[in-house]
C-alpha cells in the first residue's frame, strides 16, 4: 500500500538519473571529439 505521491517521486527521480546519464555520455563524446 504505497502512496501514489511516493511512486510519482520515484518515477521522476529515475527520469533525473537517466537525464544525468545522457548528459555525461554527451559530454564524454564532445570531449573525445575535441581532443
Amino acid at each position: 500500500m504505497e502512496p501514489p505521491k511516493k511512486y510519482q517521486w520515484k518515477r521522476s527521480y529515475t527520469a533525473v538519473l537517466i537525464a544525468n546519464a545522457v548528459y555525461i555520455v554527451l559530454f564524454y563524446v564532445l570531449m573525445t571529439i575535441f581532443s
